[in-house]
C-alpha cells in the first residue's frame, strides 16, 4: 500500500469551498443528511465558473428546497436531473452535477428515510399515550364521555349498556 499525500482530491476534502471552514462544511452536510436522510452536494469547477471540469469546491444545498426530476421510462427511480426551489426562483442541475448521499429507504427508490423519520411514530405514540394516562387519572380513572338516547330505555337495556362501559 502507498500513502496518497498529495492529490486534488485530498485538497477538496480540506477546503471543500473557499468562504466556509471545513468543519463547518461537515456539520452542515451530516445535519442536513441526518435530520431529513438526504444530502445534496453541487460540484463546482472554479477555472470554468460552472459545473464542467474537475471539481475544485463543493457546496452543500439544503434538502429541503431539492426534488429530483425522475425518468418517466424508469420504474425504479433514476434520475433525469434535480431542481433546487427558492421561493420562485428554480434552478436546475443534470444528474452528474450533484452528489446525492441518501440513508436507505424501504418504500423510496429516490430518497433517504430520515433517523428521525424513523423514530417519529414511536416518539408520536408515546406521547398519546401518555395525554391519554394523565386524562384517565385527571378524571379519578373514569372514562369519559356520556351516552344519550333519543328516548327512554328499559331497565334491561340500561343495565346492559352499564355492564358493557363497565368491561
Amino acid at each position: 500500500r502507498t500513502e496518497v499525500e498529495n492529490h486534488p482530491l485530498l485538497k477538496l476534502i480540506e477546503r471543500p469551498i473557499e468562504f466556509q471552514a471545513q468543519a463547518e462544511y461537515f456539520v452542515q452536510k451530516l445535519s442536513y443528511w441526518l435530520l431529513s436522510g438526504n444530502s445534496y452536494e453541487e460540484l463546482l469547477a472554479p477555472e470554468t465558473g460552472d459545473n464542467r471540469g474537475r471539481p475544485g469546491e463543493l457546496f452543500n444545498l439544503r434538502p429541503d428546497r431539492m426534488s429530483a426530476v425522475l425518468n418517466p421510462r424508469s420504474v425504479t427511480g433514476f434520475v433525469d436531473g434535480y431542481e433546487y426551489r427558492i421561493n420562485e426562483q428554480l434552478r436546475k442541475f443534470k444528474p452528474e452535477e450533484i452528489l446525492h448521499q441518501r440513508f436507505f429507504h424501504p418504500t423510496n427508490d429516490v430518497y433517504g428515510l430520515s433517523p428521525l423519520q424513523a423514530a417519529a411514530r414511536h416518539y408520536a405514540m408515546d406521547n398519546l399515550g401518555a395525554d391519554w394516562n394523565y386524562a384517565l387519572l385527571k378524571n379519578q380513572a373514569r372514562p369519559s364521555g356520556a351516552l344519550f338516547s333519543p328516548s327512554m330505555v328499559d331497565d334491561g337495556t340500561f343495565e346492559r349498556l352499564k355492564a358493557e362501559i363497565m368491561e
